[in-house]
């Protein structure tokens, strides 16, 4: 029942977080129906472990709001503005941000169905390149 309830949370608040004039792409994500373009915080409702697969509990931990490749944090970071690809080129990459802010949608795309959804090519690090300037 608890586990029903997180759903069923998490599905409302997918629908509050929208603005009235966006309209929502959904898709099918490992037997849930989501909005592609949602917050973070929508992805870890469920990949936080309670609602989705244990396997994908990781996402807390590899990409959390304190690594190197920490979610909901401005891009390009502050004062490294050099260092990163400008904002108005990630958008032919592939890569998408939500409010001004790196998310996990920066870096997956679900509807790719390849392993991690990544939202370019992971070979040879090119994902990586998308943003980061070599």
């Amino acid at each position: 029942m608890a586990r029903i309830f997180r759903i069923l949370s998490f599905l409302g608040s997918l629908l509050l977080a929208l603005p009235f004039e966006m309209k929502a792409d959904m898709v099918e994500h490992h037997g849930f129906t989501v909005d592609e373009m949602s917050s973070s915080m929508n992805c870890i409702a469920c990949h936080d472990g309670s609602a989705a697969a244990k396997y994908v509990s990781f996402c807390t931990s590899e990409c959390n709001f304190n690594t190197a490749h920490a979610i909901d944090k401005p891009y390009p970071p502050l004062g490294r503005e050099n260092k990163f690809a400008p904002v108005d080129s990630l958008g032919t990459s592939g890569i998408r941000l939500y409010g001004g802010n790196i998310t996990c949608i920066s870096c997956h795309n679900l509807k790719n169905h390849e392993k991690h959804h990544p939202a370019g090519d992971r070979s040879n690090g090119e994902l990586c390149t998308l943003c980061h300037i070599m």
